[in-house]
């Protein structure tokens, strides 16, 4: 037997700051890895791009640091992404 779920019984997680951090070091686990479905995923949920995490690099950063292209094409296509961030430290991706 399968069993069939709609979007419409299942109600949405709240977004707490704890789980927000969670979706975020999966993200850049993602970037560092070029992990791009699961970055599409977490932009599609409406998850910020340019979030830096606590060093202060954006996924953008990460992915070209890890030399990661469809990590860094996916985080490109986002609307609004910033190329070149500077972060705490000063660097910028280039």
């Amino acid at each position: 037997a399968t069993l069939f779920v709609t979007a419409s019984l299942v109600a949405p997680l709240p977004l707490t700051p704890e789980l927000a951090g969670r979706l975020r070091d999966v993200a850049f686990q993602a970037a560092r890895d070029g992990d791009a479905e699961t970055l599409r995923a977490y932009f599609a949920a409406g998850r910020p791009v340019n979030e830096p995490n606590a060093r202060g690099d954006t996924l953008l950063t990460v992915a070209a640091y890890s030399r990661q292209p469809a990590a860094v094409a996916e985080a490109l296509r986002q609307p609004g992404v910033q190329v070149e961030p500077e972060h705490v430290r000063g660097e910028v991706v280039e």
